[in-house]
């Protein structure tokens, strides 16, 4: 399918790629390791937790690394066929480099596809069970963080909530929104400073003990509105201590405060559609979903861009260390730029100024279309 020459420039960048890879995954390892290896020995976990905790943690460390890995991969394999002479013999060939990057630039969209998958179904995974196992196991906190306020419960109930507290088992700044079936208006909506847990009072829904009492402040909100059809309601003040019958119970609560970037693909969309569906808005995330898809190809942008580079005659001539030095410089200056623009491109996503498709794909567009012309140029 390739010619020699082709596979052969492949080999050098999948050769260079395994070889960073492994290196910067045991640096970003390793400074993990560094940052929580006081924390662990505070809290006395032992070597079981410690192993499980790392090995939650590595997939997204790898995740991290990856772009850095195909950039500098791509740069060095193609800078030490250019060193070597290997590159000039091919040129001397008949051999152009658009022509020889032709299976590398295969490999990389495989690299992508591949990333994306390592991130929904490993990374972000593995991640959250990290948290959640560093929160529980190791600290043993009683304490629980909010995950976004929002949890989808059962017969079509939403139910927003400033923070839960595991150890009292309440819930502050507390919202439920009753839809009807088929999403079709509310049927009620209930706001009240606490909802706190009590074990003892009986539970309509279910019949059993264990059910949420509704209690009010001065300073805030506090009502409960029925919805008799799409126009007529009828409000009336929260009784202290009105018992909420729910099917939910503080077993049904996150325990974790989840950030977009550590969450896959499908995560984030069932959060912006619960966000939604709760009549709360989801426009910051959109652009952070469509880079979900973005992300993981900014490594084809890259490859590109470390192929060129390497073929360069700028590096090609640095003697000493500058040999090693130049190309590492060449590469932080790009990741940062790269990381630069993303960052403003998703903040102008996120306030609505760009579509979130565009802002996600911008920096991919942007420095695919400088690699395309450093490969043309070469």
């Amino acid at each position: 399918m390739f010619g020699l020459l082709q596979r052969y420039t492949a080999a050098a960048f999948l050769r260079s790629f395994a070889f960073t890879g492994l290196v910067l995954t045991t640096v970003v390892f390793s400074l993990i390791m560094a940052d929580k290896g006081d924390d662990l020995l505070e809290n006395n976990a032992s070597t079981k937790q410690a192993f499980t905790y790392f090995a939650c943690v590595l997939p997204q460390a790898v995740l991290i690394v990856f772009p850095a890995v195909c950039l500098i991969g791509a740069l060095f394999g193609m800078l030490v066929l250019s060193r070597q002479n290997e590159l000039a013999a091919m040129y001397a060939a008949g051999a152009s480099l658009r022509w020889l990057v032709g299976p590398t630039l295969v490999v990389s969209f495989l690299l992508a596809v591949g990333c994306f998958v390592w991130n929904e179904y490993v990374a972000a995974p593995l991640s959250r069970k990290a948290e959640q196992f560093w929160t529980t196991e190791i600290e043993k906190k009683k304490g629980i963080f909010q995950d976004y306020g929002l949890v989808r419960g059962t017969k079509n109930r939403f139910i927003r909530y400033g923070d839960f507290n595991r150890e009292s088992e309440t819930l502050t700044d507390f919202v439920l929104h009753e839809m009807r079936l088929g999403g079709k208006g509310h049927r009620r909506f209930i706001r009240a400073a606490v909802a706190s847990w009590d074990p003892k009072a009986i539970n309509q829904e279910t019949g059993k003990p264990g059910a949420w009492r509704l209690f009010t402040r001065a300073d805030t909100e506090n009502y409960v509105l029925e919805f008799r059809d799409e126009w007529r309601t009828d409000p009336r003040p929260i009784a202290e201590g009105e018992i909420l019958s729910l099917e939910e119970t503080p077993d049904d609560f996150g325990i974790d405060r989840r950030h977009p970037i550590e969450m896959g693909y499908r995560e984030l969309k069932k959060k912006i559609q619960d966000l939604e569906q709760s009549g709360g808005s989801a426009l910051t995330l959109y652009s952070d979903l469509e880079f979900k898809i973005a992300f993981p190809f900014a490594v084809v942008a890259l490859i590109l861009i470390g192929l060129g580079s390497g073929a360069s005659s700028f590096l090609l001539g640095r003697e000493g260390a500058a040999r090693f030095t130049y190309p590492l410089g060449v590469c932080l200056v790009v990741l940062a730029l790269y990381y630069s623009v993303a960052g403003i491109s998703l903040a102008l996503g996120n306030q609505g100024i760009l579509p979130a498709v565009v802002s996600a794909w911008v920096p991919n567009a942007l420095f695919g279309a400088l690699g395309v012309w450093m490969l043309t140029r070469g």
